[in-house]
């Protein structure tokens, strides 16, 4: 970061992003968790769960559809539910 960045609660200099990809044919979703200490959320925790696989239902034409199979497997985990959910 070229400027610390602050909020109320804190100020970083830094912040730990772990990009998702999600690609079908030619189209590329992307989307960025940034882990939050805050909400318990750490880069290990989510390259965990992405290490264990994510897996998308076989009918992923329907973006609700999609969502609500892999909502589960995401464990809480909100960086990686809005991640997801721009990759989407």
């Amino acid at each position: 970061m070229h400027h610390t960045f602050g909020i109320s609660r804190s100020a970083n200099d830094w912040y730990d992003i772990v990009y998702v990809y999600l690609k079908d044919h030619d189209i590329v979703g992307r989307g960025e968790a940034a882990p939050s200490m805050r909400y318990n959320e750490s880069t290990e925790q989510i390259l965990f769960i992405l290490k264990h696989k994510v897996k998308l239902p076989e009918d992923c034409s329907n973006r609700e559809t999609i969502w609500n199979h892999i909502l589960p497997q995401l464990k809480g985990t909100k960086a990686l539910e809005a991640a997801f959910s721009m990759a989407l």
